[in-house]
């Protein structure tokens, strides 16, 4: 399996047109849409980030980190 990274903008028409890589004709691919949330006050990203401190998740991500290096 492959990944490929392709951002882009919605259009007006909602429609997106993905150029594909060299592939097969008929191969089955899975195509995954990750939208980014719009978040462009500053305070808000600040309390956010403090927020994060605090996440189970993070604090066990870091931890592993600390570990493996």
């Amino acid at each position: 399996m492959h990944a490929y990274r392709i951002e882009t903008r919605i259009p007006d028409n909602h429609l997106l047109y993905i150029p594909v890589p060299t592939f097969a004709a008929g191969e089955d691919v899975e195509v995954i849409i990750l939208a980014k949330e719009q978040n462009s006050n500053f305070e808000t990203k600040i309390q956010q980030l403090k927020q994060a401190a605090f996440d189970p998740l993070f604090l066990a991500d870091t931890e592993q980190i600390a570990r493996d290096f």
